[in-house]
């Protein structure tokens, strides 16, 4: 399955750094956009989410470089759920030049749903699940495993704020490194 939700961004000098190029954080904002559209093309975007009480945060992503967009380039970024795990739904991204079809940057992010008032982790909802098998037309995107992850133990030399990482994403553990 192609992507259910795209996003189209023209390339402006805001987006770009001294080399010319989209600053690399950039991308993470294209995500976010697209993210945006995806939650309003099932209907249910952030304050209807809210409304019924939860939330979503970003709890990793990842981006993988693949090409350089350039000012004026159109690019296009794709969403879509990949996985939804107990507290965990997984969107592949991918963005790509208009004119060429070259995969500039790809990656996924992993979003904590969370209760709206205490930001603690909380059971994604099966109206959220329904509605997003509903717009990829996707029989079950559940992960079956009722299995708890451990934690990832730190590696030697690791530093703590990447090794603790967990499954699920406790935003009152979050501090400022300092």
């Amino acid at each position: 399955m192609d992507f259910p939700v795209t996003y189209e961004r023209k390339v402006r000098f805001s987006d770009s750094d001294a080399q010319g190029i989209v600053f690399n954080a950039n991308y993470l904002t294209y995500f976010d956009d697209t993210l945006t559209d995806y939650l309003e093309a099932t209907g249910i975007g952030w304050a209807e989410m809210t409304r019924r009480g939860v939330d979503m945060v970003l709890g990793r992503a990842e981006v993988d470089f693949r090409a350089a967009g350039q000012i004026g380039d159109v690019l296009i970024t794709g969403a879509k759920v990949v996985e939804i795990g107990r507290t965990s739904v997984v969107f592949e991204m991918r963005t790509w030049d208009q004119a060429t079809s070259q995969t500039v940057a790809e990656g996924r992010l992993i979003q904590v749903m969370v209760d709206h008032r205490t930001h603690r982790p909380t059971r994604v909802p099966d109206w959220f699940i329904e509605a997003v098998e509903r717009l990829q037309r996707a029989p079950s995107l559940r992960r079956e495993s009722t299995r708890r992850r451990e934690p990832r133990r730190p590696e030697s030399g690791s530093s703590p704020a990447v090794a603790d990482e967990s499954p699920t994403l406790d935003p009152g553990r979050l501090r400022p490194r300092g």
